[in-house]
């Protein structure tokens, strides 16, 4: 039976099939767009916050019932009331 992880116990090799790849010598930032970038380095330096946000107003929600609902406390007492 053929083993179809490799000789190498399962580690990847390089597309030269020479040695393994070292996952961490990878520079994903060539990958990506001018985009993407900004928004690695903002999450990386804590700036930047993916959040659910508030279908009336698009502000972020930070309560977990609010985040459920999907609406804010103040917006769903205006919409309600």
């Amino acid at each position: 039976m053929r083993n179809p992880a490799g000789a190498n116990g399962g580690a990847p090799k390089d597309s030269a099939g020479g040695g393994n790849l070292d996952i961490e010598s990878i520079n994903l930032d060539a990958y990506l767009d001018p985009a993407d970038r900004l928004m690695l380095a903002a999450l990386r330096e804590g700036n930047y916050v993916l959040a659910v946000v508030c279908r009336v107003c698009g502000s972020p929600l930070t309560a977990k019932r609010s985040r459920q609902l999907g609406v804010g406390p103040d917006c769903r007492k205006r919409v309600a009331g």
